[in-house]
Protein backbone atom coordinates (compact mmCIF):
# COMPACT_ATOMS: atom_id res chain seq x y z
CA UNK A 1 0.00 0.00 0.00
CA UNK A 2 1.66 3.28 -0.92
CA UNK A 3 0.95 6.55 1.05
CA UNK A 4 -1.81 8.41 -1.17
CA UNK A 5 -3.89 4.84 -0.48
CA UNK A 6 -3.20 5.18 2.89
CA UNK A 7 -4.50 9.41 2.68
CA UNK A 8 -7.49 7.56 1.05
CA UNK A 9 -8.30 5.21 3.93
CA UNK A 10 -7.43 7.78 6.63
CA UNK A 11 -9.70 10.25 4.83
CA UNK A 12 -12.55 7.56 4.91
CA UNK A 13 -12.45 6.31 8.25
CA UNK A 14 -12.66 10.43 9.40
CA UNK A 15 -15.53 10.71 7.12
CA UNK A 16 -17.37 7.61 8.80
CA UNK A 17 -16.95 8.61 11.97
CA UNK A 18 -18.11 12.38 11.79
CA UNK A 19 -21.19 10.62 9.70
CA UNK A 20 -21.27 7.68 12.84
CA UNK A 21 -25.16 9.00 13.87
CA UNK A 22 -26.19 8.32 10.84
CA UNK A 23 -24.20 4.63 10.07
CA UNK A 24 -25.03 3.70 13.63
CA UNK A 25 -29.16 4.82 13.35
CA UNK A 26 -28.97 2.28 10.32
CA UNK A 27 -26.44 -0.67 11.17
CA UNK A 28 -27.59 -1.78 14.71
CA UNK A 29 -27.83 -5.59 14.70
CA UNK A 30 -30.65 -7.90 16.80
CA UNK A 31 -27.35 -9.15 18.49
CA UNK A 32 -25.73 -5.39 18.63
CA UNK A 33 -29.21 -4.21 20.16
CA UNK A 34 -28.61 -6.85 22.42
CA UNK A 35 -25.08 -6.44 23.80
CA UNK A 36 -25.60 -2.88 24.16
CA UNK A 37 -28.67 -3.84 26.68
CA UNK A 38 -26.63 -6.03 28.21
CA UNK A 39 -23.87 -3.53 29.05
CA UNK A 40 -26.07 -0.44 29.84
CA UNK A 41 -27.73 -2.82 32.67
CA UNK A 42 -24.54 -3.95 33.70
CA UNK A 43 -22.89 -0.58 34.07
CA UNK A 44 -22.49 0.36 37.60
CA UNK A 45 -24.30 3.16 38.43
CA UNK A 46 -23.31 6.98 38.90
CA UNK A 47 -24.80 7.37 42.25
CA UNK A 48 -24.80 5.53 45.63
CA UNK A 49 -28.00 3.87 47.08
CA UNK A 50 -27.74 3.14 50.84
CA UNK A 51 -29.62 0.66 52.33
CA UNK A 52 -31.99 2.87 53.62
CA UNK A 53 -32.83 4.09 49.87
CA UNK A 54 -33.57 0.63 49.15
CA UNK A 55 -36.18 0.43 51.54
CA UNK A 56 -35.35 -2.99 53.31
CA UNK A 57 -32.69 -2.67 56.32
CA UNK A 58 -29.80 -4.94 55.28
CA UNK A 59 -30.66 -5.38 51.53
CA UNK A 60 -27.83 -5.61 49.66
CA UNK A 61 -26.87 -1.89 47.69
CA UNK A 62 -27.83 -1.43 44.30
CA UNK A 63 -25.02 -1.32 42.04
CA UNK A 64 -26.30 -1.39 38.30
CA UNK A 65 -29.25 -1.22 36.14
CA UNK A 66 -29.91 -4.15 36.13
CA UNK A 67 -29.79 -5.24 40.08
CA UNK A 68 -32.34 -1.90 40.04
CA UNK A 69 -34.42 -3.73 37.93
CA UNK A 70 -34.28 -7.02 39.51
CA UNK A 71 -34.34 -5.19 43.31
CA UNK A 72 -37.91 -6.78 44.47
CA UNK A 73 -38.69 -3.62 46.13
CA UNK A 74 -36.51 -0.56 44.26
CA UNK A 75 -36.31 2.63 44.92
CA UNK A 76 -39.19 4.88 42.83
CA UNK A 77 -37.33 7.60 42.38
CA UNK A 78 -34.29 5.73 41.12
CA UNK A 79 -36.82 4.37 38.63
CA UNK A 80 -38.33 7.69 38.07
CA UNK A 81 -34.86 8.54 37.69
CA UNK A 82 -33.86 5.86 35.18
CA UNK A 83 -36.94 6.56 32.92
CA UNK A 84 -36.25 10.05 32.44
CA UNK A 85 -32.58 9.64 31.28
CA UNK A 86 -33.90 6.62 28.72
CA UNK A 87 -36.51 9.13 27.45
CA UNK A 88 -33.60 12.19 26.96
CA UNK A 89 -31.82 9.44 25.37
CA UNK A 90 -33.94 8.32 23.20
CA UNK A 91 -34.97 11.40 21.72
CA UNK A 92 -31.30 12.99 21.23
CA UNK A 93 -29.74 12.43 17.68
CA UNK A 94 -26.03 12.12 19.18
CA UNK A 95 -27.00 9.43 21.92
CA UNK A 96 -24.73 7.35 22.25
CA UNK A 97 -27.22 4.51 23.05
CA UNK A 98 -29.33 3.43 19.96
CA UNK A 99 -33.25 4.53 20.47
CA UNK A 100 -34.86 0.68 20.52
CA UNK A 101 -32.08 0.08 23.44
CA UNK A 102 -33.46 3.35 25.29
CA UNK A 103 -36.94 2.88 24.68
CA UNK A 104 -36.42 -0.35 26.11
CA UNK A 105 -35.17 0.78 29.26
CA UNK A 106 -37.63 3.65 29.44
CA UNK A 107 -40.41 0.85 29.11
CA UNK A 108 -38.44 -1.26 31.40
CA UNK A 109 -38.41 1.66 34.79
CA UNK A 110 -42.02 1.82 33.62
CA UNK A 111 -43.12 -2.00 33.68
CA UNK A 112 -40.46 -2.52 37.15
CA UNK A 113 -42.58 0.14 39.06
CA UNK A 114 -46.21 -1.25 38.15
CA UNK A 115 -44.69 -4.68 38.31
CA UNK A 116 -43.62 -4.18 42.23
CA UNK A 117 -45.14 -0.51 43.40
CA UNK A 118 -48.30 -0.98 42.06
CA UNK A 119 -47.83 2.37 40.57
CA UNK A 120 -47.66 4.05 36.77
CA UNK A 121 -44.47 6.64 36.79
CA UNK A 122 -45.81 7.79 33.19
CA UNK A 123 -48.39 10.14 31.90
CA UNK A 124 -49.37 7.64 29.04
CA UNK A 125 -52.27 5.85 29.31
CA UNK A 126 -52.29 2.38 31.09
CA UNK A 127 -53.43 1.20 26.87
CA UNK A 128 -50.22 3.28 25.85
CA UNK A 129 -48.06 1.67 28.15
CA UNK A 130 -48.87 -1.60 27.67
CA UNK A 131 -48.52 -1.48 24.24
CA UNK A 132 -45.13 -0.30 24.42
CA UNK A 133 -44.50 -2.89 26.99
CA UNK A 134 -45.16 -5.44 24.28
CA UNK A 135 -43.04 -4.42 22.12
CA UNK A 136 -40.32 -4.51 24.28
CA UNK A 137 -41.67 -8.20 24.69
CA UNK A 138 -41.13 -9.23 21.18
CA UNK A 139 -37.99 -7.91 20.47
CA UNK A 140 -35.24 -10.97 20.26
CA UNK A 141 -32.85 -9.07 21.76
CA UNK A 142 -34.10 -8.26 25.17
CA UNK A 143 -33.46 -10.77 28.02
CA UNK A 144 -35.71 -13.55 29.80
CA UNK A 145 -35.75 -11.66 33.00
CA UNK A 146 -37.27 -8.04 31.45
CA UNK A 147 -39.58 -10.16 29.23
CA UNK A 148 -41.18 -11.35 32.84
CA UNK A 149 -40.97 -7.67 33.92
CA UNK A 150 -42.88 -7.03 30.98
CA UNK A 151 -45.58 -9.40 30.80
CA UNK A 152 -46.30 -9.10 34.57
CA UNK A 153 -46.67 -5.33 33.62
CA UNK A 154 -49.10 -5.72 31.05
CA UNK A 155 -51.34 -8.42 33.11
CA UNK A 156 -51.21 -5.85 36.43
CA UNK A 157 -52.09 -3.46 34.18
CA UNK A 158 -55.19 -5.37 32.72
CA UNK A 159 -56.26 -6.34 35.72
CA UNK A 160 -56.23 -2.42 37.11
CA UNK A 161 -58.83 -1.27 34.30
CA UNK A 162 -61.15 -4.63 34.80
CA UNK A 163 -64.18 -3.57 36.13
Amino acid sequence: MDDGEADDMNRDSLLLLLNLDEVAATSWSSGDLGQILSHQLAAPLVLEVTDKTCGDAGAAPIRSLGELLRHPRPPLELLKLTKELAKSSDSRQTSPIPPEVATVLYYASIATAVDRHGTLITSLSPPEVADGFRWCMNQPWVDGHLVRVFEHAVESLATRSTP
